[in-house]
């Protein structure tokens, strides 16, 4: 969920996308302890992802990093879930991978840096149709 308590659709999609990749059809929570929740279906699956590295400024204002996942593929085939429904063969992860950069969000970086890789990426639509 979201701060305001509505649906985080992107996280919803990017579940349903690793889940599909790993060929499980529905989850359940564990408890392990009163701060960790898995979902047993889930372990010991091979799941790739990508991730890409979005550089930041914290509010102290030194410079800081994260690591967001923009897509799931099947970690065997390299296909994406869309590929592997299609029965297509694995190209999209090759062509994220040609164009990933670092997303540069932080105070006083480069405008066009910043304007370029955005109007370059796509949207989730492209993955999770």
């Amino acid at each position: 969920k979201k701060k305001d308590g509505s649906p985080n659709q992107y996280g919803i999609n990017m579940i349903h996308a690793i889940m599909g990749c790993a060929d499980v059809g529905q989850l359940t929570t564990k408890m392990i302890n009163a701060h960790t929740h898995i979902a047993p279906e889930l372990t010991n699956k091979r799941i790739g992802l990508v991730l890409q590295k979005t550089l930041k400024t914290k509010t102290n204002g030194q410079n800081t990093y994260s690591f967001d996942i923009l897509l799931s593929f099947v970690a065997q085939t390299r296909q994406t879930l869309e590929e592997k429904l299609k029965g297509l063969p694995p190209e999209i992860i090759d062509k994220k991978f040609a164009r990933l950069q670092d997303k540069d969000e932080r105070k006083n970086a480069p405008a066009t840096y910043h304007q370029q890789y955005q109007s370059e990426y796509p949207g989730d639509d492209v993955f999770f149709g």
